[in-house]
């Protein structure tokens, strides 16, 4: 599995409502519960995003608080401090969700981390919405290393727990209370050197003639994800993790006795590779893991610069770390030297006291750029038709391209929800990148630096109370906080009149010498002008006042998450219907090695030198493109420490001839086609504001109408 590791993520996301029929969640072969790996999420549940499951399951949408304690690991009041409650994820904000995959036998676990190890597990808590649904509940703990049990009888510890006991949600004021369920062991499980599994099972009443039945939403799950806070053994015995999906954690709380266990024990790993330009301070992004049972609330640190140590720094934790809990945390360095500098950071104590932890030192390489090269930016936005909140996606998409022309490129990455969900512009090869690295729909991945929204872009922007476009403020902050240490030139043609393959060739430069190049090239195909008239087509609009006269009349409430867009630029989607038949542009239609790059393609580097990576890029068994007279190729290098897109370059195949830009003027002997706005409709006549233009070439052209 891919680290999920984005230098600076500042991830905007919103809850909403999906569903599916089919489990393709990633099986578990040799566990993963040893990957370590954070993903910070700091503006999450601040608006409102479409939730995907990636042809997962069936979620559903309510409005649920833990009546019992948060999750998150505490001490309940009164207890001694040698007691905590532990749980996925390692932070008390976030959202539940109801979610079912249509079955009747649930077999569900977490993973206990072996930084617990010694650690005495006495009861679980676990969360369920219906309880009249549930019978032969289940738990049971399992030190498995290779294989999860497929029946709690056949795990090292199960307790059956009686139906009565089962409990379930209050409803008051419009908001269901969920009330915990307590679990106590026989007796203390302590937690093996290798950690441990702790998971339960029961048998749910499904109805099928009522999708909406709570029947057959069984599970509770809670907003963030950890790599090892959910586990599913599906109908033919299989174990998978649901990590990646985007649906959250389980929610269970485990009651640990720690006696014994160090308070001061703070794990370090990670300093994620970045560049950075000279004699300029930057920060140094170090993960940190609590495995002691107190909170930590400040950190003394040593800091190594190219074999120069600093003097102990210490900072205090604008929050603290619970127990079990991550977090980057962010000291600052100067590099000097252009290309690689060693950095490593050791944590040497802990609120004060003496770090215990054996791995207390993290190390890697800041990347010294002298001379940056330009930096042509990608912005990559997860859409599809079925996601309501999609339309300010092809609308931000469009500004960020139309401000900052040939200084971006601007990719949209289809996918469908579920089975009886699709998007017909869904690229199966593409699905790699948001699998490993995130994101909700819909959001944007600017230069896989960070992840936000493709209209926001990474903050939040509130005027008038209403969100303001952020899009091209994104890509300025990304290009400014990381210089390019390389670049990339891209020349492309067809390999003759059938137009069944594509000759690529693809020139690099760097500006700085390094024999263990973790660079690759990865190639993207895009399409313009993707349009259909089958309601598979229709991109579904939550802006719309008939959705919203839908939703008043199904829950009794007035809509008014989508409010806020209300800006001049949205307008027009608030004017449209639920389902508005479109044109859609940008649009991933082919995808060679697009997350890690292709092996072999960027060897030894050195500074000023060119490299050149000539390849043939086959589509003769592509199903999704409409038009080759609107393709456009693009090329993304990517260093594979960290996943991140140092440069790219992007050229339109037109008429069997190589372009140089993704939006060109119309030629001297091209005539107007098509017109439409920035919402991807097409228009009858220039429309005031932004008109994107499409001539008889096949190029096209923004412009602007007063």
């Amino acid at each position: 599995m891919v680290k999920r590791l984005l230098l600076g993520l500042v991830a905007v996301a919103l809850f909403g409502v999906a569903s599916a029929q089919k489990v393709e969640f990633k099986p578990v072969g040799k566990l993963m519960h040893k990957n370590f790996s954070l993903v910070d999420n700091s503006l999450l549940n601040k608006v409102n995003v479409q939730s995907y499951g990636k042809n997962v399951g069936a979620q559903k949408k309510a409005q649920l608080t833990a009546k019992s304690p948060k999750l998150s690991p505490m001490q309940r009041a009164g207890e001694e401090k040698t007691t905590i409650w532990w749980s996925y994820p390692q932070a008390s904000n976030g959202a539940m969700s109801l979610m079912g995959f249509g079955m009747t036998e649930y077999n569900l676990a977490i993973f206990v981390p072996a930084s617990y190890a010694g650690a005495k597990l006495d009861s679980v808590e676990l969360f369920f919405y219906s309880p009249e649904y549930i019978s032969d509940l289940k738990v049971w703990v399992d030190a498995a290393e290779t294989t999860l049990p497929a029946t709690a009888e056949e795990a090292d510890m199960y307790v059956d727990v009686p139906s009565s006991d089962i409990q379930g949600a209050v409803i008051e004021g419009g908001t269901a209370y969920l009330s915990a369920t307590p679990v106590e062991l026989p007796e203390p499980y302590v937690i093996p050197e290798g950690g441990c599994f702790v998971g339960y099972s029961f048998t749910a009443l499904i109805d099928a003639e009522n999708p909406d039945s709570y029947a057959n939403y069984p599970i509770i799950t809670y907003s963030g994800e950890e790599t090892n806070g959910s586990f599913f053994m599906y109908q033919n015995g299989t174990w998978y993790t649901m990590y990646g999906a985007g649906y959250g954690n389980l929610a269970v709380n485990l009651h640990f006795d720690v006696t014994g266990m160090p308070s001061s024990d703070v794990a370090a790993a990670a300093v994620l590779e970045a560049p950075a330009r000279l004699n300029t301070e930057v920060p140094v992004g170090v993960v940190v893991q609590n495995n002691g049972f107190a909170d930590v609330t400040e950190l003394s640190y040593i800091l190594t610069n190219n074999q120069v140590a600093s003097a102990e720094q210490t900072i205090t934790l604008d929050e603290p770390i619970a127990s079990g809990g991550r977090m980057y945390v962010y000291p600052t360095t100067v590099v000097t030297k252009n290309g690689l500098n060693t950095v490593s950071v050791q944590i040497t104590k802990v609120n004060g006291e003496d770090n215990t932890s054996t791995s207390n030192t993290a190390s890697g390489y800041i990347i010294g750029v002298e001379n940056p090269y330009d930096r042509t930016s990608v912005v990559e936005e997860l859409t599809g038709t079925w996601c309501g909140w999609c339309p300010r996606g092809h609308v931000g998409l469009e500004m960020t391209k139309s401000r900052l022309g040939d200084k971006v490129i601007t990719l949209a990455g289809h996918f469908s929800e579920s089975e009886t969900s699709i998007d017909p512009m869904a690229c199966a090869e593409y699905y790699e990148v948001p699998y490993n690295l995130g994101g909700s729909f819909p959001s944007a991945f600017y230069d896989r630096c960070s992840l936000g929204d493709p209209y926001l872009g990474l903050s939040i922007d509130v005027e008038n109370n209403l969100y303001q476009y952020g899009g091209d403020k994104a890509v300025q902050t990304v290009s400014d906080a990381y210089p390019s240490e390389g670049k990339v030139e891209l020349a492309a043609e067809w390999t003759d009149d059938s137009k069944q393959s594509i000759k690529v060739s693809a020139k690099t430069q760097f500006g700085y010498d390094r024999l263990s190049s973790p660079y690759a090239l990865g190639f993207i195909l895009s399409e313009d002008g993707m349009s259909g008239t089958s309601q598979d087509w229709y991109q579904f609009n939550y802006y719309s006042p008939e959705y919203a006269a839908y939703y008043q009349q199904k829950f009794g409430v007035p809509f008014t998450d989508a409010d806020p867009y209300h800006t001049e630029e949205m307008d027009s989607w608030f004017n449209l219907g639920a389902n508005v038949n479109m044109v859609y542009n940008s649009v991933v239609v082919g995808a060679w090695n697009p997350l890690e790059g292709i092996e072999g393609s960027v060897d030894e580097i050195f500074a000023g030198e060119t490299a050149e990576y000539k390849t043939t890029l086959d589509i003769s068994d592509n199903t999704l493109i409409q038009d080759k007279n609107k393709l456009y190729l693009t090329a993304l290098l990517i260093n594979r420490n960290n996943y991140t897109i140092v440069n790219a370059a992007q050229v339109a195949l037109v008429n069997g001839t190589v372009g140089i830009e993704n939006v060109t003027d119309g030629g001297s002997n091209a005539v107007e086609v098509a017109r439409y706005n920035v919402n991807g409709v097409r228009l009858n006549a220039p429309q005031k504001g932004l008109n994107i233009v499409k001539y008889s070439d096949g190029t096209s052209k923004t412009v602007v109408v007063k």
